[in-house]
């Protein structure tokens, strides 16, 4: 199946990483926190670290309001059935793209 010039391993591709984002984003939200990266060094030495940011329950229904997490969702909900069909043309399709 081709869609938009997109082939099979690219649809797949495009749906496992947001469906892999989205999982994790909802297990962190759901437990009230998100995570921020910080640049922890100075001009000679970068460092990066990531800070755990603890949400009220408000802040985390903003989050699952927001623009950019309903689109995330969209297209996860949008791209299973299509995967799906792609899944069971090419079974080890999600093996050759963890390669």
């Amino acid at each position: 199946m081709i869609i938009k010039n997109l082939d099979n391993n690219e649809i797949s591709c495009v749906y496992y990483r947001f469906e892999s984002y989205l999982k994790d984003l909802d297990k962190r939200l759901d437990s009230g926190y998100r995570t921020e990266s910080i640049d922890l060094g100075d001009n000679d030495m970068r460092v990066q670290g990531i800070s755990i940011v603890y949400m009220s329950e408000e802040e985390v229904a903003e989050v699952k309001k927001s623009h950019f997490y309903l689109t995330v969702r969209s297209i996860v909900e949008k791209l299973r059935p299509v995967v799906e069909l792609i899944e069971e043309a090419e079974p080890d399709i999600k093996i050759k793209l963890d390669e």
